[in-house]
């Protein structure tokens, strides 16, 4: 093996190439190295990339196997790149970035899927390059990958080898920045346990509203199988089976959601003949949650400013019979016209949403320090907006689903700083809750990742002067 090189960072591309439709079957691997280039180098969602580029597939092997080889390769960057560089002549960055794709899901069949045999997954890689019209490189794509698989082993001997923290680097699949920043913050021990558990696939949860709703959804969810969930008696880890596709989803008696993102929405104070107002609400996940739990004659209103991100919140309002809310169109950014007029806000902030990497594991390759600094900017300002719709000696409860001290911590002080009008308010939490949770001070929760299969979330609760 020749020496390493040192790993670089990507250029964009944004030429596509296109899986050939014909009487022959899609080949899933151009189709991941597709999805793989798009997100990686096109800067694209990943979940639509590959919903999209699913619907290619009529096997429902094809389509999963399509959505492990990509989310997998995502989070193993760095190691299949210091694979991939030890067998080619040229930096990563100078490397064509259809090419690279498709070395890199070669890569990682190669290295984490071994149920296919290594050189099924060189052949069909070949044939993946020289579908697209890269005959002259499909040898290069052989060479690299057959290369990779006679040294297997060596080269992950070599990786974990490496100092620290470069050997979390490649153990870990994240950027090295982001790697640093969390030694930092939270010493070389924790910071591990955070990477670790960020890298990992995410899992699904449900939540049932009621003991009645799961009762009588019993008979519908025999095609699920479902595991107690530490954070509430109603909500379950699916382990296997589509939750989306379940009858007692569609019939509106379960909601997938993470379970941090719940706290914010159990967290709102609320109380009889009063109105609650739910910011940036769409989905709408929070607003079902707290319509569920509001008292007597209470109300909420559920405001967004998307269009699209609005009709999905009307969908949920009547698949779930929310009675009790109203939904408003509203631009918070540029103030809403209703003035303190609410006995309880929640504002869950648009973030740099680096607490859902199990489930978004593009992010790392999308963000940077720069990004999460105007994203805290950004929640400030909204927070504001927020604060002036609050009552006098109301509350105002702000969520994001990050733990970055520049949109939690950094966040609260200098609103707090510049209200003077509000002040912290002691969280309520069950204490079997408050167990799986941080408690940064009895008005702030921070939810790690390392401390349960959830996102990573932040929360904090302030309260309206009377005077």
């Amino acid at each position: 093996m020749k020496r390493e090189k040192r790993f670089s960072g990507s250029r964009k591309d944004t030429k596509k190439f296109e899986i050939k439709q014909s009487s022959q079957i899609p080949n899933v691997r151009l189709a991941a190295a597709e999805a793989l280039k798009e997100v990686y180098f096109n800067k694209k969602k990943l979940k639509n990339v590959v919903e999209e580029i699913q619907k290619k597939f009529t096997k429902e092997s094809d389509r999963a196997l399509l959505k492990e080889i990509v989310y997998g390769a995502l989070r193993h960057i760095p190691f299949l790149d210091f694979a991939i560089e030890n067998f080619i002549n040229k930096e990563i960055s100078e490397t064509d970035p259809k090419i690279l794709s498709i070395l890199r899901v070669g890569a990682y069949q190669i290295f984490f899927l071994e149920k296919v045999p290594s050189y099924a997954v060189v052949n069909e890689c070949v044939k993946a390059a020289k579908s697209v019209g890269l005959e002259k490189a499909s040898g290069f794509v052989n060479t690299v990958l057959r290369r990779i698989s006679e040294n297997r082993e060596e080269i992950f001997s070599l990786s974990y080898s490496k100092p620290f923290p470069q050997s979390l680097v490649y153990k870990y699949g994240m950027p090295l920045w982001i790697v640093k920043r969390y030694v930092e913050r939270f010493g070389a021990d924790e910071a591990e346990e955070i990477l670790e558990n960020l890298n990992k696939p995410a899992q699904n949860s449900i939540l049932f509203f009621s003991a009645g709703d799961y009762i009588s959804s019993q008979e519908k969810l025999k095609d699920l199988q479902l595991e107690k969930n530490e954070f509430s008696e109603l909500t379950f880890w699916v382990k296997k089976g589509n939750a989306a596709e379940n009858l007692a989803f569609k019939e509106g008696l379960f909601y997938i959601c993470d379970p941090s993102s719940q706290l914010p929405a159990l967290m709102l104070p609320t109380k009889e003949n009063s109105i609650s107002l739910d910011l940036c609400a769409a989905p709408g996940t929070k607003t079902i949650i707290i319509s569920k739990r509001l008292p007597k004659n209470a109300f909420l209103v559920a405001s967004d400013f998307s269009k699209g991100r609005l009709k999905q919140l009307k969908e949920n309002k009547e698949r779930y019979s929310l009675e009790n809310v109203c939904i408003v169109a509203g631009d918070l950014i540029n103030g809403l016209c209703f003035k303190e007029k609410f006995y309880s806000v929640l504002l869950d902030a648009p973030c740099s949403s680096m607490g859902t990497l199990r489930k978004n594991p593009e992010i790392r390759w999308q963000i940077d320090e720069e990004r999460i600094k105007k994203e805290g900017e950004k929640q400030l300002k909204m927070l504001k907006m927020a604060g002036e719709t609050v009552q006098k000696g109301g509350y105002l409860l702000y969520s994001v689903c990050s733990i970055e001290k520049e949109e939690t911590l950094d966040v609260v002080e200098n609103f707090l700083k510049e209200n003077k009008n509000f002040v912290k308010e002691e969280l309520s939490f069950e204490e079997k809750v408050e167990k799986k949770f941080e408690m940064v001070t009895k008005e702030m929760v921070a939810v790690k990742p390392n401390k349960h299969k959830g996102d990573g979330f932040f929360i904090a609760l302030f309260r309206k002067k009377n005077g």
